[in-house]
């Protein structure tokens, strides 16, 4: 809860922005992921790319489901705007804002449970769950923070709102 609050602090005092301009494009959030990360991560994002044998540290497991209940979506963000220094986890800066928006959402999304991101569409009429139908909370709120606060649904909410943010972003523009 510390840490959370620290995050949310930061976040708010600096003025970071945090969450994606556009709706991101999950079709090619998987094909930079297929170019750029597959070597390293593998195809599927169980680490066990071509390149990762003897990575020291070794590639993330996007599969794996602790790894994704403690990450947020801007810190996938962060991680590959930046990379991290003293691995192999060279920074994508280069790739255009949308595009590291939409490789964070596809490998942010690849350990859901897709059962339960299924079964949650019908959560988004859920007055309680109102808080994390905002773009702004759900890029900083981990999938644990979201049971922790809300339950099996805050979760299974996560799960679906990861690989279906078109749920949250106005696709109608208000010029037309």
């Amino acid at each position: 809860e510390l840490t959370t609050a620290m995050r949310l602090a930061i976040i708010d005092g600096y003025k970071v922005t945090v969450i994606p301009r556009q709706l991101p494009d999950l079709a090619r959030g998987a094909a930079l992921y297929s170019e750029q990360c597959a070597s390293c991560h593998g195809e599927t994002g169980d680490g066990k790319g071509p390149l990762a044998a003897g990575m020291e540290p070794p590639p993330i497991v996007f599969r794996d489901h602790e790894r994704y209940s403690q990450r947020t979506l801007y810190g996938l963000y962060s991680t590959i705007t930046q990379g991290v220094a003293e691995t192999s986890m060279p920074s994508y800066h280069e790739l255009p804002a949308e595009e590291r928006w939409a490789l964070a959402f596809y490998v942010g999304g690849l350990a859901a449970d897709e059962v339960a991101a299924a079964e949650a569409e019908s959560l988004l009429a859920d007055p309680a769950l109102n808080e994390l139908l905002a773009v702004q909370n759900l890029t900083v709120i981990t999938p644990a923070e979201a049971e922790t606060a809300y339950g099996d649904a805050g979760g299974r909410l996560m799960a679906y709102l990861r690989n279906h943010p078109e749920a949250l972003f106005d696709l109608q523009s208000p010029l037309q």
